[in-house]
């Protein structure tokens, strides 16, 4: 993974929509796609640059397969503060973008997009915002220089100091379903679920092995005792969609020790769907 920290900076007072997860996802994609194609209305299945252009094999990736129906991105965008929607003149607003796998070697791409996102009229507003720094997320440092690549696996998982519990924060509106609907109160077989089948997606598809899951995690699932308050939420967005989702604590407890790589990997991975919208996006607090 490589993770790109933006920091904007407000030039007026300005009102925002609450959730920018989808702004800053259609900003981003239309950078791309002006930076590395000429067409007005592009076509991408059957354009022969296809498989070298940054837009269709990260972006708005087209592949599909009998596994893969629906293709996971290989980004995902943290969004900034949930439900803030004014800005005062001065007020930073800082947002991330994360590539893993095979995108991470076209992060001079994404980094040249991001660059200019607020350059145009940037969710009804022009000119109330201007980049003023980009950093590794991961080491703080200019993003200038080579970017970090953090590599995850679970090896030593074993020798993990045991843990009473974990409060799962949900900051953005989360998608987890269940029976075809979005999960109000996801209990942890239904939350760690979501998240290997997620975890799974993105390393077999991008990653540089094929993921495997001990027999043990997949097979018996531990005693978890469950505290919820979350609520659901539906925020409009232009053209008529709509964000749907949980927000609000979870606290877990009992034998979630085992899992806590998959639950670390998670707060950068998100869970649920739209995480390329700034969906699913969470903090954990291990005690």
């Amino acid at each position: 993974m490589v993770r790109l920290d933006l920091e904007a900076e407000a030039l007026r007072d300005v009102q925002l929509p609450g959730f920018l997860g989808n702004t800053l996802r259609g900003c981003l994609g239309r950078a791309l796609l002006r930076q590395n194609c000429n067409l007005d209305s592009p076509v991408c299945e059957p354009c022969p640059r296809r498989g070298d252009c940054v837009y269709p094999n990260v972006f708005k990736v087209i592949q599909r397969t009998a596994e893969f129906p629906t293709m996971p991105a290989p980004f995902v965008i943290h969004a900034p503060e949930f439900g803030k929607r004014q800005w005062q003149a001065g007020e930073s607003l800082i947002f991330s973008i994360l590539l893993f796998g095979t995108a991470v070697r076209r992060s001079a791409e994404v980094l040249r997009a991001a660059s200019v996102v607020f350059e145009s009229r940037f969710a009804q507003t022009q000119g109330a915002l201007v980049l003023r720094s980009v950093r590794d997320g991961f080491t703080g440092q200019s993003a200038e220089k080579d970017l970090q690549i953090a590599v995850w696996s679970d090896e030593g998982a074993q020798s993990i100091p045991p843990a009473q519990g974990i409060k799962i924060r949900f900051l953005s509106p989360t998608q987890i379903y269940h029976d075809r609907f979005v999960a109000d109160k996801p209990d942890f077989p239904l939350f760690i679920d979501s998240l290997l089948a997620r975890i799974a997606a993105m390393i077999d598809v991008y990653g540089e092995n094929e993921f495997t899951l001990p027999y043990g995690l997949h097979r018996r699932k531990p005693q978890v005792t469950m505290q919820f308050s979350t609520q659901r939420i539906t925020i409009p967005q232009d053209h008529g969609q709509r964000v749907d989702g949980v927000i609000g604590e979870v606290l877990y407890e009992g034998g979630i020790t085992r899992y806590l790589p998959y639950l670390d990997l998670g707060t950068q991975l998100h869970v649920g769907k739209k995480t390329t919208r700034g969906c699913g996006q969470y903090e954990m607090e291990i005690f």
